[in-house]
């Protein structure tokens, strides 16, 4: 099942007519590390 995130977060991605202050709350994300370009052979 994929994950509407611009249906399901509209209060913190959609586009405003004013600025207003946002609580964003806490996310779960994935840190990937490595080296180098990944266009280039190694």
């Amino acid at each position: 099942m994929k994950y509407e995130w611009r249906k399901q977060e509209k209060n913190l991605y959609g586009v405003k007519q004013t600025p207003i202050i946002v609580e964003v709350p806490k996310q779960k994300f994935i840190l990937v590390k490595g080296k180098g370009n990944p266009n280039e052979v190694d």
